[in-house]
């Protein structure tokens, strides 16, 4: 039985690990009915007025990448494209390529989430800021704790802060989940948001600086709360039920990003 189960596992860790990001290398687009072209599989929040979401001929792997910029919103710019699919088990890492130009005020992110159906069990995030011309590999490494896991989520983002001025943009390729091997050392914040699930408050735990600034998103990008970190904990009791993306900022820089859901 053992030996049975040992097996079992090590399939499971390897096909986790085998699971490709779906269209990863961005070789396929569809156009939309809002006359412009969306990554097959992928989310994004093109509309008639605005495309923060379009392909990039110069690749990293192959001919096209994706490139996300950040557009005006409410308050400040936002811009992101996401997909969600079934995956088993946290693998070691996410590996992509990319480049980025920001302006002081602006910053980008690459996030991926696992969840246990709507549960988040986890996620990791790689924040930017800055220029960087040229195509650079990142590989951000993930934590292999055993929860069940049903789904992923890898998002990209562009950011610019609420009444700033600037602008934000990233271009990524060949994303897809990989060994540790040669692994950068990534700007990682680690903390955690409980419970999540939430009502009330969610207490907040790690490496987050008291007094970092916060703006919470709803699934339309629009910035409904926001203020700053000062005891430790969220109150999120103005927010209707729902999915929501908290970023996290400190001296006008993005730090981190993460997912709630508001029972």
């Amino acid at each position: 039985m053992r030996l049975i189960i040992l097996s079992f596992l090590i399939s499971l860790s390897l096909s986790a690990t085998a699971q490709t990001v779906p269209n990863g290398d961005f070789e396929q687009w569809v156009p939309t009915a809002l006359f412009s072209l969306d990554p097959a599989e992928w989310q994004t929040g093109n509309t008639q007025l605005s495309t923060p979401v379009y392909p990039d001929l110069d690749a990293c792997l192959n001919d096209t990448a994706m490139t996300v910029e950040a557009v005006p919103i409410s308050l400040g710019k936002y811009g992101n494209a996401n997909v969600t699919f079934a995956i088993g088990a946290i693998p070691p890492q996410l590996d992509f390529c990319a480049r980025w130009n920001t302006t002081p005020m602006g910053a980008v992110n690459v996030s991926v989430s696992f969840y246990n159906g709507a549960i988040l069990a986890y996620s990791a995030h790689w924040n930017q800021s800055g220029v960087q011309e040229d195509w650079t590999s990142i590989s951000l490494p993930l934590e292999q704790i055993e929860p069940v896991i049903t789904d992923a989520r890898v998002e990209v983002s562009a950011f610019v802060g609420d009444f700033a001025e600037g602008d934000a943009l990233i271009t990524v390729d060949d994303i897809h989940f990989g060994s540790p091997e040669a692994v950068e050392n990534p700007q990682i914040i680690k903390y955690g948001l409980s419970p999540n699930p939430g009502r009330d408050f969610l207490k907040v735990s790690g490496d987050l600086p008291m007094g970092a600034r916060y703006q919470i998103m709803d699934q339309r990008a629009r910035i409904v709360l926001h203020g700053q970190l000062d005891d430790s904990q969220l109150d999120i009791r103005s927010l209707s039920p729902g999915s929501y993306m908290v970023h996290w900022m400190e001296t006008e820089r993005l730090i981190g990003s993460s997912r709630f859901i508001k029972r």
